[in-house]
């Protein structure tokens, strides 16, 4: 096989490597939903105003920023979430609108309950315990299934 004859094969696609288009497409849905952070383009915000959902940051009296990740198998990570003020139901009320978003597209949303914050870590996975979430295997990381 001569080197120009290399150069205008077909590139080789390897399925089952990367993020799939339907965890893609959720992601892209999810964030045209809500406003960008101001703090970081990847990262999103809900607003709550008496507890209403609205799009206007400044009139909030509740505010949770969150980011998701693609990831294969129709799998998206809650790369992180951070509800503001802590213990006011608005973490719940995030993560129960990103469920039914993940369950109307068919979305397994995963985590890994971070060990360094405000929040300890066994009180995370409390949480997400409540939220539907279950520990995959041995590890840290937790999982939630549509069905």
């Amino acid at each position: 096989m001569r080197a120009y004859e290399i150069l205008t094969e077909e590139p080789i696609k390897l399925r089952g490597f990367g993020p799939s288009e339907k965890s893609k497409e959720f992601v892209a849905k999810v964030y045209d939903m809500f406003p960008e952070s101001p703090l970081s383009r990847d990262n999103r915000i809900m607003a709550w105003k008496n507890d209403t959902l609205i799009n206007d940051i400044n009139k909030a009296d509740q505010l949770v920023q969150f980011e998701l990740i693609p990831r294969s198998q129709n799998q998206v990570e809650i790369k992180w979430i951070q509800a503001t003020p802590f213990r006011e139901g608005a973490g719940s009320k995030a993560m129960k609108i990103l469920q039914d978003l993940a369950r109307e597209n068919g979305i397994k949303l995963i985590l890994f309950p971070w060990d360094k914050g405000v929040v300890s870590q066994a009180k995370l996975m409390k949480f997400y315990r409540k939220q539907g979430f279950k520990k995959i295997g041995s590890s840290k990381n937790m999982e939630w299934n549509p069905e």
